[in-house]
């Protein structure tokens, strides 16, 4: 697919894996290392460690996968009181068997599972590639929302409460995977967005955002002398305006504007 190639990845191998089991995946489950990512690579290839994932995501935006997607790694295996309503209805079921997983490079105690621009877009890209390669091996689709893309919290949340962290960008990333929003990375400055309304009432701007959020699109608020509902951010007006049309397709109005 030529992909590897076009996110530098690289291909180690970790004898920390097992079978799926019969299981295909369906979830993409992002953890935080705690650590940095050579470190968190060499553990993961420590048999010693009985620790992997699928692939360890550097703060630079540098991917290394260890463990094939057709092969469970083992980085979830513990289930205590889980939210997510898949891993609830699976309870007997070991979560590696049906999960992808990545660990991000970075430490809860200074970061709260945030990511760098680059580490985003990295990000983005590596969830895109995640998803062909499961539908090319397995003809699934993993879709791309909240509910298939989730932290190591939603199987642990008693062990693991901080993983990947209450600053991991879920929302952003699904929005950029989706080609909702550009990242920026390094010093270029998303300047244009869609505003699709202006509202004195906040009730009347949060029933807007409502309805775009339920569509997926990434909606976010400026606060001015009125409240701007505004959908998206983007480096150049001709990738906003892309956005704007399909808005308007969609019944909302809708018109490029800076931030």
């Amino acid at each position: 697919k030529g992909m590897g190639k076009e996110m530098n990845m690289t291909q180690k191998s970790t004898p920390n894996q097992s079978s799926r089991n019969g299981y295909k995946p369906c979830l993409i489950v992002w953890h935080i290392a705690d650590g940095t990512y050579n470190g968190t690579v060499a553990w993961e290839m420590n048999r010693e460690s009985q620790v992997s994932s699928h692939f360890v995501l550097g703060q630079n935006g540098e991917v290394t996968q260890l463990v094939p997607l057709e092969r469970a790694a083992w980085t979830q295996g513990v289930v205590k009181n889980p939210t997510h309503p898949y891993v609830k209805a699976h309870s007997g079921v070991n979560p590696n068997q049906y999960c992808i997983s990545i660990e991000c490079e970075g430490v809860w105690s200074e970061t709260k599972g945030a990511l760098t621009d680059k580490q985003l877009a990295a990000a983005a890209e590596l969830t895109r590639y995640i998803v062909a390669e499961v539908k090319r091996i397995y003809k699934v689709d993993i879709p791309i929302d909240r509910e298939h893309m989730i932290g190591h919290c939603e199987i642990n949340p008693v062990t693991r409460p901080h993983c990947p962290g209450e600053e991991f960008p879920y929302d952003a990333l699904i929005a950029a995977v989706k080609g909702e929003m550009e990242i920026p990375v390094g010093s270029q400055k998303l300047a244009y967005t869609v505003q699709c309304g202006a509202f004195a009432d906040a009730d009347n701007a949060a029933k807007l955002y409502a309805k775009l959020d339920d569509k997926g699109y990434f909606v976010f608020f400026q606060n001015e002398a009125t409240i701007k509902v505004c959908v998206g951010k983007f480096a150049s007006s001709e990738e906003a305006q892309k956005t704007c049309d399909d808005l308007k397709k969609k019944g909302f109005a809708g018109f490029v504007t800076t931030i």
